[in-house]
């Protein structure tokens, strides 16, 4: 039930507020854990919900028991994958990744929305891979990161048509909502690289002051308020 509702938040699923399915989430695994602290795979799926949280010590926390207990589970490498590179481990992710697609070779297609460890550490063209293998309609904030990848490797028609697909389904996408909605990235080199795919791509950074209003919660970029303030 706790990985649905983050599976809920992070496909855009319905119309519930992403925060409140994260939070759902968060307090079912706790239970969980509460029932079986020794389960690998529950603290790989809490550490998911506290980075989308911004609970980023916590994630880390969670991540390293769930590795501690399990280092062999590639669903447990998949989840940590998914979520060290934003504070900054990125070629331990990467490994990690690599690692589970060796010990799970009939892996399931989710595997590849793991594309953040591969965005990361500059290898675009896997992620470009790995999101066109995926089956069906694949993870908004992959696509995002697809509509980057294109545009690191310049791109620019590929950009252009997955950037169409991400607005179809986001159709009021900043960087800043997006964060907003799906957790931050606090290590500054990798928000950095983030950032450079937000621009090459032509994406929005900062939501507009009528955005702001629609949406009182969503948490502020410091860069996007330092630019509001020029203006």
């Amino acid at each position: 039930m706790a990985h649905s509702y983050f599976t809920q938040g992070v496909y855009g699923w319905g119309d519930e507020d992403t925060t409140v399915l994260f939070e759902r989430s968060r307090d079912l695994l706790l239970k969980a854990l509460d029932l079986d602290p020794n389960d690998a795979l529950a603290y790989s799926l809490l550490a998911l919900a506290y980075f989308a949280l911004n609970d980023f010590d916590r994630g880390v926390a969670v991540c390293d028991k769930g590795l501690e207990l399990n280092p062999n589970d590639p669903d447990v490498l998949f989840h940590v994958a998914n979520v060290l590179p934003f504070v900054g481990r990125t070629k331990e992710a990467a490994e990690m990744m690599d690692r589970a697609f060796r010990l799970n070779p009939r892996y399931p297609p989710f595997y590849n929305d793991a594309v953040d460890a591969y965005y990361a550490t500059g290898q675009f063209r896997q992620v470009i891979t790995m999101v066109r293998r995926r089956t069906g309609e694949t993870c908004t904030w992959c696509q995002a990161v697809l509509v980057m990848s294109y545009a690191q490797l310049g791109r620019q028609a590929d950009a252009e048509a997955a950037k169409a697909e991400l607005l179809r389904r986001y159709s009021e996408f900043s960087w800043e909502r997006f964060m907003s909605d799906l957790g931050g990235i606090p290590d500054q080199p990798t928000m950095g690289l983030y950032l450079d795919g937000v621009r090459k791509a032509g994406l929005n950074e900062c939501a507009t002051p009528a955005e702001l209003q629609k949406y009182p919660k969503m948490t502020h970029l410091p860069l996007c308020d330092a630019k509001r303030a020029t203006n």
